[in-house]
């Protein structure tokens, strides 16, 4: 059984925020998008039928797809990897890597 979805807390989101490089005044809080964006990819959610505790729909997929192109997901995967990797008293980075040769078309 999968656990419940659950908001980013304040130490994950700061260690986040440091990433965003814009630091400009937002109409939107981009707490509340990147936690759109996680339920999303957590739930499978349809983008037009996203909650309303969360910006509009239309916001959150401008974010997406901003932060997809420019790499900032790739940039928050790798630090929350090897954040995990330190806390299992692990080298930060991994020393083998197993290549598999099957190829799988993904919609995003």
């Amino acid at each position: 059984m999968r656990p419940k979805y659950t908001l980013l807390t304040d130490s994950q989101w700061q260690s986040i925020e440091k990433l965003l490089t814009d630091k400009r005044k937002r109409k939107y809080c981009l707490r509340k998008i990147f936690n759109a964006i996680l339920w999303i990819c957590r739930t499978g959610c349809q983008w037009r039928n996203l909650s309303s505790e969360f910006p509009y729909w239309q916001i959150v997929y401008y974010y997406f797809n901003k932060w997809k192109k420019n790499g900032f997901f790739e940039k928050v995967m790798s630090k929350v990897v090897r954040k995990e990797r330190m806390m299992q008293g692990r080298n930060y980075a991994p020393s083998a890597a197993a290549i598999d040769r099957e190829y799988k078309k993904v919609h995003l």
